[in-house]
């Protein structure tokens, strides 16, 4: 079995046709050669509470069921066939493995207007100019992208500050 991966070419191709027309390509082995891979899905969910009463692992069955039910209907009907083990991590596991607050892997600001975008908490503290801050909980926001610029401005400012240029 030839397990090396198509040429860049031919990854470059259906790049290209999965960004302009808005099409996902369903041949798998077109990109695996045929060899098992992995497939990641991740679902936003809120913070907890302490007092935290959702229930968590039905709302982890019925979001999973709709990923599963999703993906049948964009053609991969037998998907539940190829599914050799999963891991579901809940707003208790991100908190108890990364300690993060809440559990809120986006941050644990609420979603109202005095809460995004630029009311963010900013990049150094108002008090101690020494304290600065990057990640989903600050100003430009949540997200991979605007937490990589969250860091890219605080360090920016931190070198700014104390004159390392």
């Amino acid at each position: 079995m030839d397990i090396s991966a198509p040429p860049v070419s031919e990854f470059l191709d259906a790049l290209d046709i999965v960004l302009n027309s808005n099409t996902f390509i369903l041949d798998f082995e077109y990109f695996t050669g045929g060899i098992e891979d992995s497939l990641t899905k991740f679902l936003n969910s809120g913070h907890f509470i302490d007092q935290d009463d959702h229930k968590w692992n039905e709302l982890k069955n019925k979001a999973r069921e709709f990923v599963i039910t999703r993906l049948k209907q964009l053609g991969m009907t037998d998907i539940e066939e190829h599914i050799k083990f999963e891991i579901c991590y809940l707003p208790q596991t991100w908190k108890n493995i990364f300690n993060l607050s809440k559990g809120a892997t986006f941050g644990s600001l609420g979603h109202n207007i005095f809460q995004m975008g630029y009311f963010r908490p900013h990049n150094r503290h108002d008090r101690y100019k020494n304290l600065y801050f990057a990640g989903g909980s600050t100003h430009p926001g949540s997200g991979i992208p605007l937490v990589l610029l969250s860091a890219q401005l605080t360090s920016e400012r931190i070198i700014k500050d104390f004159h390392y240029e």
